[in-house]
């Protein structure tokens, strides 16, 4: 998991992915905001134009998704863009979760909707509400 709040990354992120990723194995990685790539922000701009890229992946850390950590991470599961899609890049699936905040009852106020991840060979989504 990683933080990436306001489109950025604790100091060390990219050192510590590259000693802890395990090799030969599958890994999966979570962030809030998207990492900065050009495919993603091409994704991101066809589907909606008007997001702002310095807010919507990773600007503040641009060459954390380098070619040494992207050939060890085969699912990115991340939120904040607000829709849905998949894009691959070279041996990841970037998998855009649709997060959002529902209400259920002006009396009680709200509730998450959590998307859950199930890996068995294939890949589901359950919402939780």
């Amino acid at each position: 998991m990683i933080n990436s709040a306001k489109s950025d990354v604790p100091k060390g992120t990219k050192e510590w992915l590259k000693r802890y990723l395990p090799k030969n194995e599958r890994n999966i990685v979570f962030t809030h905001v998207p990492f900065d790539t050009q495919p993603i922000r091409r994704f991101i701009m066809d589907t909606d134009p008007r997001k702002n890229m310095t807010k919507y992946v990773q600007s503040h850390a641009p060459d954390l998704f380098d070619e040494q950590i992207q050939q060890q991470v085969d699912f990115v599961f991340t939120g904040h863009l607000h829709f849905t899609g998949l894009i691959k890049e070279a041996k990841t699936e970037h998998h855009f979760i649709g997060m959002g905040i529902t209400p259920v009852n002006h009396n009680k106020g709200y509730t998450a909707r959590c998307y859950m991840v199930n890996i068995d060979d294939k890949i589901e989504y359950r919402v939780v509400e």
